[in-house]
This record gives structure tokens, C-alpha cells and sequence, in this order.
């Protein structure tokens, strides 16, 4: 399996991934999706992204990766190029999923160790910053499996929703 930049190309698959993701009461599949007219349109947008053109306030640039079996997306992946304070603070370089139907295969894994080689041949980063939560024991221990080490641990007081902190690779100061 091979984590490939996502293309308009994409546009139908990537429709059926994140109705399917809903359908099991997923909330965010896709951040910013919901900004976006269609699917076609996102894409466009993600494109852009990718190469740091028509970024909204306050984004940093970013790239869209799947997985695909079939012709059909199994997994997602967003790799930020950078972290600004907020996403230092709180979100990480990458965000991830795996469709409802393919979890627990070593999708997650295999795509995040993938990333962690992205992000350093091709945006320079030294290591990569991923979060979760706390109780989800599932990405945790795919964070561990990729050679991630526990950083930090926050909580967002409105919320109660508590968050673990890892870096793959080193820290960003290696």
C-alpha cells in the first residue's frame, strides 16, 4: 500500500470514503470539507494548499495523501509542511484516518510511517507532531508502532477533552 497525493481525479472515491466515515457517525472527516461547495472543489483547494498557493488566514501549508485498494480510498492522511503556534500547541503535522471498513490491518501504521519519510525528504522537517486522545487507545498505540514518543498531555477546559502529544522521528529541535 502506498500513500499517494490526492488528485481531483479522486473526487468520486473520496465522496464514497467520507459518506461512509459519516454513516459510522464520524464527525470532521475531512477538516475544512464543509468550507467547500463539492468534493471537486475541495480538491482544488487542497491542490492549492499543497503547494502553499490561496491559503486562508491562519493555514499553513499542507498535503492531502490517500490510500487506495481497488480504486477505492481506504485511508487519509494530512501532512502540514510547518506548525504554527496554534497547531504547535495542540494538533500536530499530521491528521489521520481509516475507513470504517479497513481498520485494524495496519493501514494506520503503515501510512504514518509513510508520512514520517514524506515530511522529511520532501518538506525538510526533522520530525513530525501528532496528537490524540487520550482515550483513544487505538491511535495511540499506531503512534507507538511508527516510533512515535510521548511528548506532552493537555486538556481543553470547555470540553473536558483530553489530548496526548507524540513526535515521530526525534523532536523538532533534533
Amino acid at each position: 500500500m502506498q500513500l499517494v497525493l490526492a488528485q481531483l481525479s479522486d473526487a468520486e472515491a473520496l465522496q464514497r470514503y467520507e459518506n461512509a466515515c459519516k454513516a459510522a457517525q464520524e464527525t470532521d472527516v475531512l477538516p475544512f470539507r464543509l468550507q467547500y461547495a463539492d468534493m471537486s472543489a475541495f480538491l482544488k483547494a487542497q491542490s492549492d494548499w499543497h503547494t502553499g498557493t490561496n491559503l486562508p488566514k491562519g493555514i499553513v501549508s499542507s498535503s492531502l495523501y490517500v490510500i487506495k485498494q481497488n480504486d477505492e480510498i481506504v485511508a487519509t492522511l494530512v501532512l502540514r509542511h510547518e506548525l504554527n503556534a496554534y497547531l504547535r500547541k495542540y494538533i500536530g503535522h499530521i491528521g489521520y484516518r481509516v475507513h470504517p471498513a479497513y481498520r485494524r490491518q495496519g493501514i494506520a501504521t503503515e501510512m504514518l510511517k509513510q508520512a514520517v519519510v514524506l515530511a522529511k525528504q520532501e518538506f525538510g522537517l526533522r520530525a513530525v507532531m501528532v496528537s490524540c486522545r487520550d482515550d483513544n487507545i487505538a491511535s495511540k498505540k499506531t503512534i507507538l508502532r511508527a516510533g512515535g514518543c510521548w511528548e506532552s498531555s493537555y486538556c481543553i477546559p470547555e470540553t473536558n477533552e483530553c489530548y496526548d502529544i507524540f513526535w515521530i522521528g526525534g523532536n523538532e529541535y533534533d
